[in-house]
């Protein structure tokens, strides 16, 4: 069966975790990043994995704006959702029951937290000083975790063979 991945990227972590799913997922995939492409034909998928990162406490207002949009069509899907964030993992339920619906929530199968980026190449200068101060980290720093991608995946293969 058909899976959608449909991701928004800031600074590229979400983009790239986005790529590295493809990698491992099975069966046929789309692969829509919201910032170019934005309508979707929900018909012709069963399975849907909805990516994005966390900046200062909030989703990429693309995705929080695209699942509210579409909810009555996604609950009716398979969902996984991925975040990309710096923060302690344990803050990963925190964000997902933060940025959408309680009836979108209750309706995700499988929940990826894949750890995060500081791309300062990629930063806007206020961002830089923001990251700096808040964490007293002031170089680009990768801590985008494998292995939990293939968790993910690994679950949404067995979703998507189940169907």
């Amino acid at each position: 069966m058909n899976t959608l991945i449909i991701y928004a990227s800031l600074h590229g972590c979400a983009k790239k975790c986005a790529f590295l799913v493809t990698n491992l997922l099975e069966g046929n995939y789309k692969l829509i990043n919201l910032k170019k492409e934005y309508e979707v034909d929900f018909s012709k998928y069963k399975n849907i994995i909805i990516g994005g990162s966390i900046h200062t406490g909030h989703i990429n207002p693309c995705i929080k704006d695209f699942c509210k949009k579409h909810e009555n069509e996604l609950v009716k899907k398979n969902i996984g959702v991925y975040l990309c964030f710096m923060d302690p993992v344990e803050k990963g339920d925190y964000y997902i029951s933060s940025s959408f619906s309680q009836k979108f929530v209750n309706h995700i199968k499988i929940k990826g937290y894949f750890g995060g980026e500081f791309d300062f190449d990629k930063m806007t200068f206020f961002e830089k000083l923001f990251v700096q101060k808040t964490t007293k980290i002031n170089q680009s720093i990768s801590k985008i975790d494998p292995k939990k991608i293939q968790n993910f995946c690994l679950k949404m293969n067995a979703l998507i063979s189940s169907n």
